[in-house]
């Protein structure tokens, strides 16, 4: 079976494709358990180590994952043309380089993706003056404690602690956000 890999011209798309695969194999997995952060850098200080925790380190067009992705198209790529359409040596180079450029671009989208989906979770309280919400826990009247009203904002929906000056407000009533209190929390009135 390795020869299909490494006989005559076939090694130099199998070479690429084995390697490019288990580096980005290994990558992969170490990504998964949290292990991908760590890169050989030229800090003495930190032990010949660097820790990025930037989610834009993740993928850069000269870094190994870019590398390992365009290997591991170019040599599959290159090695179908060559063994299995027959192409010549460099038709399959062609092959192999379109199959690299192709991987390392959708490697790049789905990491872009992947890095869009998270989220600081915080919120300016100031955002939410002017908003309507329901209460969720009584909000006592007269500013005498504290209650919990649930806001919808950028379509998620949040709760937070709130005061009123007005009488008691009752679970389920729809209320008006009028300003941010001292102790961050919200102050409101009957909708």
């Amino acid at each position: 079976m390795l020869d299909v890999f490494f006989d005559g011209p076939a090694a130099w798309f199998g070479f690429p494709a084995l390697l490019g695969t288990l580096i980005f194999l290994l990558r992969l997995v170490l990504m998964m358990v949290g292990g991908a952060h760590l890169d050989f850098g030229d800090d003495s200080s930190a032990g010949g180590f660097e820790a990025h925790g930037d989610p834009s380190d993740g993928f850069k067009i000269f870094s190994i994952q870019a590398a390992a992705a365009f290997a591991m198209g170019f040599g599959w790529a290159g090695l179908a043309a060559y063994r299995g359409s027959g192409f010549s040596i460099p038709g399959s180079i062609v092959a192999g380089v379109a199959g690299g450029v192709g991987m390392t671009w959708m490697l790049a989208l789905l990491l872009k993706a992947v890095y869009s989906l998270q989220s600081s979770g915080n919120i300016e309280a100031t955002r939410c003056v002017g908003q309507q919400g329901r209460v969720e826990v009584l909000v006592p009247g007269s500013a005498k404690g504290h209650g919990r009203v649930t806001l919808v904002l950028d379509g998620r929906q949040r709760s937070f602690h709130a005061a009123t000056q007005g009488e008691d407000l009752a679970t389920g009533t729809p209320v008006l956000v009028l300003a941010i209190n001292d102790d961050n929390s919200l102050s409101v009135a009957r909708a």
